[in-house]
């Protein structure tokens, strides 16, 4: 597991890391949005190797990704 890191503002890309075929991640990210000068907007991006349908992404209560 990564160690935890924080920032301020903009975006924190992580080091790349491969996921294997069958392979399940766990990323938790924390947001606070008391400061009034930043948008409530976040997101999370992962990138597949370019074949259709190589990457899946699923919340894990089952939320669909439109209403994260």
């Amino acid at each position: 597991m990564a160690e935890p890191q924080a920032f301020s503002f903009g975006d924190k890309p992580l080091a790349p890391f491969d996921v294997r075929a069958g392979e399940t991640i766990k990323v938790e990210i924390e947001l606070n949005f008391t400061n009034e000068a930043h948008a409530n907007d976040w997101s999370v991006t992962a990138f597949g190797d370019g074949k259709k349908g190589s990457l899946h992404l699923t919340h894990d209560k089952g939320t669909k990704p439109d209403s994260w």
